[in-house]
């Protein structure tokens, strides 16, 4: 009986990994809008129609030469042979014009989507999985998964999962034309990319499979239009049975005042259906149910008092895993409040730094750069230092990208730092913003800041290839970080979600690097790294309950350990590998960690207070 059903599962596979390859979809910029249509066959001619039902492109290929023509002087029609790809563009568009239902058509078949301006492409983006068993390979069996989007996802990323857990990420290289994954170039029976960048294979290895392994993929989609990044993921069983697709927003969309809202997903309309074929498949199917019903109706009442007891159980888990939580945040609480307190008293700094405020400025060509704030320091104030760390705060043209001269920046900080008394230290996540290191004696001089910000900005200007022909004005500000907290303002950046382990319950969380976060989930004594930009997220299981954690450097992060009374030391690396470095014994149990300076850590032990802890000497001492 398990055999027949398994074949006829196979054979609903198999026929479904072609069946939502043909599609339209679109993308839209500002001025922008490209309607695509995708074909598997691309020998017989193309037609692309509007909203109004007006053709406005056809495409035939010929010796897989493509002859376009356009109907619309705005419009222009390209088609790839290899991508199986046929793209109509405008530019300049209005946007109430182009709403509506646009439809591509080849022989019998047509292919409609929904354009939506103000919506966005949210609802009519849709990410299809299918797949089948592969043979056995000794005794571990194959599952060849085949995930597809009309829509190019981002960056050509796809991540496959199994059971909700991330297996394998699969990237099209366009530069170098390439099938990447976690361990290099795709082999053909590990995974495979479409050259349009939107079609990806990968086979699971498996031993142990039953009817409730789940296999997913989900792909990464960013809205322009109307600012939007959005997860979109599809999971199958092993039966052959489609679940329920899911849809993550990673940064919600821009209001938009329109009173508009897309109909339905850009699911492909297929008018020429092979009636035969599908009549034998649900006559297969039909057999395949009533066959095995009168097993299932006999372990019916079985499994209902099975499913009963179980809920009972579940219940009483959740209820003593929320006491669990509940208890363990409010010790948290106590203890970063002790912690706070005990910190507050040992910090000599009192005050914040007097600022200045003039009109330095410089004129880099067309460009006027304006100091208009920088603080008031002397050199007596720092006897044993001779930098200091500042916030280099830039208002730039509203014409400037200001997210691209920041990534910019970050790919190329070597470059710039290569010369000059002002180094960037980091970069912020959002605005123009840099924390950068400047000698002390630069800022007592105005003429030696404004001789140095010039040429820092001669710099990033070269890398990020701005024009500074034209006449623009860029202000620039510098503060200290000595500042007391009443002096912040607090601006809620971004939030997200990560859901490594069941009940997670995360008690510490910092920024590693510009794109990765590091978290500790106490309930499930996990290490995990967040990259915020992918969505990739890795975990290392520790060796007991943590309860803070603190960044040592690039390389390592120290976390607590109040019960084994120990602060431990791991690697990271940014490929996500942990790996445990050494162990530091405590008397007491040990709870808040933070990092004071290059080789110092302070940690909060109960009844004993806050310890410092030199990494250099070994030597933990109580802090005056």
């Amino acid at each position: 009986m398990n055999k027949i059903l398994l074949i006829l599962t196979l054979y609903i596979l198999e026929d479904a990994v072609f069946s939502e390859i043909p599609c339209l979809t679109w993308e839209m910029t500002s001025d922008k809008l490209d309607i695509i249509c995708r074909l598997d066959n691309v020998v017989l001619p193309v037609s692309i129609y509007d909203n109004f039902e007006n053709e406005l492109g056809k495409c035939v290929f010929k010796d897989f030469a493509a002859f376009c023509s356009s109907m619309n002087k705005l419009a222009n029609i390209t088609a790839s042979y290899s991508k199986g790809e046929f793209k109509l563009s405008f530019t300049n568009v209005t946007r109430s014009l182009v709403k509506g239902e646009w439809s591509c058509i080849q022989g019998t078949q047509t292919f409609k989507t929904t354009v939506s301006p103000s919506a966005g492409i949210i609802s009519s983006t849709e990410v299809f999985l299918t797949g089948n068993i592969g043979s056995d390979r000794i005794s571990m069996k194959t599952v060849n998964m085949s995930c597809f989007s009309c829509r190019e996802p981002h960056g050509n990323h796809v991540e496959f999962l199994m059971n909700h857990h991330s297996v394998d990420n699969v990237i099209y290289d366009r530069v170098t034309e390439k099938c990447l994954h976690k361990d290099g170039e795709c082999r053909p029976d590990q995974c495979t990319c479409s050259n349009s960048g939107n079609w990806f294979t990968y086979t699971f290895d498996i031993t142990d499979i039953t009817a409730e392994t789940k296999f997913s993929c989900g792909m990464r989609f960013v809205d322009k239009l109307i600012s939007t990044r959005f997860l979109k993921f599809s999971t199958v069983i092993y039966d052959g049975k489609a679940m329920d697709r899911k849809t993550v927003i990673t940064k919600a969309p821009v209001i938009n005042p329109e009173n508009e809202t897309d109909v339905s997903p850009n699911t492909p309309v297929k008018e020429d259906a092979n009636i035969t074929k599908t009549g034998l498949k649900w006559s297969f199917i039909a057999i395949a149910v009533v066959l095995p019903v009168l097993l299932i109706l006999t372990f019916c009442y079985c499994i209902k008092r099975k499913k009963k007891i179980q809920q009972r159980v579940q219940k009483l888990a959740d209820l003593a895993m929320q006491s669990n939580q509940d208890k363990s945040l409010k010790i948290n609480q106590l203890y970063e409040e002790k912690f706070r307190s005990k910190l507050t008293e040992a910090s000599k700094i009192t005050g914040s730094h007097r600022y200045k405020e003039t009109n330095i400025f410089t004129k880099m060509d067309q460009l006027l750069i304006s100091i208009v704030k920088y603080p008031d320091v002397k050199m007596e104030d720092y006897p044993d230092r001779t930098t200091l760390d500042v916030l280099l705060q830039v208002q730039a043209p509203s014409d400037w990208n200001e997210d691209e001269i920041l990534e910019i920046i970050r790919q190329k900080i070597d470059q710039i730092n290569s010369g000059g008394n002002i180094k960037i230290k980091e970069t912020t996540l959002e605005n123009f913003m840099l924390i950068v290191e400047i000698k002390i004696a630069t800022l007592n001089k105005e003429e030696v800041l404004k001789n140095e910000i010039e040429d820092i900005f001669r710099i990033i200007f070269l890398q990020c290839d701005i024009d500074i022909t034209q006449p623009n004005t860029l202000k620039v500000s510098i503060n200290t970080h000595n500042k007391k907290p009443s002096d912040f303002e607090l601006a809620f950046i971004r939030s997200f979600v990560v859901q490594k382990g069941k009940d997670a319950f995360f008690t510490s969380c910092a920024v590693w690097s510009d794109d990765h976060y590091i978290l500790i989930d106490r309930n499930n004594t996990l290490l995990i790294t967040y990259n915020h930009r992918t969505g990739d997220v890795q975990s290392v299981n520790l060796r007991n309950e943590p309860f803070s954690m603190a960044i040592i450097d690039n390389n390592n992060v120290a976390i607590s350990f109040p019960e084994r009374q120990e602060i431990d030391i791991y690697s990271v690396s940014t490929s996500n590998k942990f790996a445990f470095r050494e162990f530091i014994k405590v008397d007491g149990k040990c709870f808040t960690l933070t990092k004071k300076e290059d080789k110092t850590l302070l940690v909060y032990i109960e009844e004993k207070g806050i310890h410092s802890f030199n990494m250099s000497k070994k030597n933990l001492n109580p802090s005056t």
